[in-house]
């Protein structure tokens, strides 16, 4: 497989399920209120690299590029990039928790611990996993 095709695999992945992430979060159904219009989801990427690297945080911002591009105004999205695999992921995690996101995705392997922390003290917020193992009510995990 060459590495333009894995790249190619890697954004569908990576738009799939934060498409279904998104679809999840949106699901919920309230009584609407005629005069108000629908906020919309607030969905967070941390990145362990910068987002120009050519390779695997390149293409998760190339699928957040799109979930924009797919979903218009229902959809705001927003990253930090450059975030260590360490205790300073769990503050950045914390910290975009505050900002009122509702799906976060950690991008790489080393984010597993911190994040499970965060999402057990953060129920209502979604919580993706890039190849890790652990899971909760409101993480899940993803791959390629």
């Amino acid at each position: 497989m060459t590495v333009l095709n894995k790249r190619s695999i890697l954004k569908i992945a990576a738009i799939s399920v934060v498409a279904a992430a998104t679809l999840v979060a949106c699901g919920k159904k309230e009584e609407a209120k005629p005069a108000a219009k629908a906020e919309p989801l607030k969905v967070a990427f941390a990145y362990v690299g910068p987002v120009g690297d050519g390779g695997w945080t390149f293409a998760h911002d190339n699928a957040r590029k799109e979930l924009e591009k797919q979903f218009g105004d229902k959809i705001v999205t927003t990253f930090v990039e450059k975030v260590p695999e360490s205790a300073d992921a769990e503050r950045v995690f914390r910290d975009l928790a505050s900002q009122g996101n509702k799906v976060i995705f950690g991008t790489t392997f080393g984010y597993m611990d911190p994040m499970l922390k965060v999402a057990a003290d953060n129920k209502e917020i979604k919580f993706e996993h890039a190849t890790g193992y652990k899971t909760a009510d409101n993480m899940r995990t993803y791959d390629s």
